[in-house]
């Protein structure tokens, strides 16, 4: 199952989920402190983030979203609070359909990761090329990175079991648990149906309350059960590959979560 169908599975759902699944609060705020103060005339969405979208419109900037995917388009443009919409452009990200340096900013929720690592140099390639000589790309990308705060999953299912963590940071570092299976380290391959099935057999084992088995489920249950692979590599290999074609300005990081350590928004501009 490729993931552009999975994610028509999931499109209507959108509104349940959380970070990591969606922008926090404060990576919002990070993203709108810029939009305002390089004042682009044109944003490029790479998906159909209606975060983004809104963002953008309020900023009385032309938008357009970027998907191969017109359910997806579709459904997201329904979760909008701006009354317009933007443009829209049914195309892969390998081949966008817009004009040479026509785009003064290129916004990015995690697509990258829904687009095996192959693939990466082609995406980027394409934003580049779209993008005006002074243009800016803003990424955020999860990375692959360990972390000492969580010893094991013991230690992660205490921190969340006696309320010291909630259930987005309980779910962002059970990814990369050396117990966990649901991320291959050889190819970078994060599956988050093994990560679902993780969950379960916590629960099952009586190791986590059925109250954040459920709230695991109301939040990622719908996203993660529909076979959804991401491509998350290391940072020093993520900053490899946008090296190659951008220009690294900066990194911020949102302060909603403690796992927003795993999801830098990259500043990069093109070279």
């Amino acid at each position: 199952m490729t993931n552009k169908t999975v994610y028509s599975k999931f499109a209507n759902i959108w509104r349940q989920t959380r970070y990591s699944a969606r922008p926090s609060k404060s990576e919002l705020e990070i993203i709108n402190q810029i939009v305002k103060k390089i004042k682009p005339r044109t944003i490029a969405v790479l998906g159909a983030t209606p975060e983004f979208r809104d963002l953008g419109l309020r900023h009385s900037s032309d938008v357009v979203a970027l998907d191969i995917n017109p359910k997806m388009i579709r459904e997201m443009s329904q979760l909008m609070r701006h009354k317009e919409k933007g443009k829209k452009v049914i195309c892969d990200w390998t081949n966008i359909k817009l004009p040479d340096q026509s785009v003064d900013l290129v916004l990015s929720e995690q697509s990258l990761n829904i687009i095996p690592t192959k693939e990466w140099s082609k995406v980027l390639s394409e934003v580049r090329r779209i993008l005006k000589p002074a243009g800016i790309f803003i990424a955020k990308i999860q990375i692959y990175q360990p972390d000492g705060r969580i010893l094991n999953l013991d230690h992660l299912v205490s921190k969340l079991e006696t309320g010291q963590i909630g259930i987005s940071d309980f779910s962002s570092f059970l990814k990369y648990l050396p117990e966990s299976t649901a991320y291959n380290r050889k190819n970078y391959v994060l599956s988050l149906k093994k990560h679902a099935s993780l969950k379960d057999k916590l629960y099952q084992e009586g190791k986590i309350s059925s109250k954040n088995s459920k709230i695991y489920e109301r939040v990622f249950g719908s996203i993660f059960r529909h076979g959804l692979d991401l491509y998350v590599m290391p940072k020093d290999l993520t900053n490899k590959e946008l090296k190659e074609f951008f220009t690294i300005q900066g990194e911020k990081y949102g302060q909603d979560f403690i796992s927003c350590k795993f999801t830098p928004i990259y500043i990069l501009r093109k070279k």
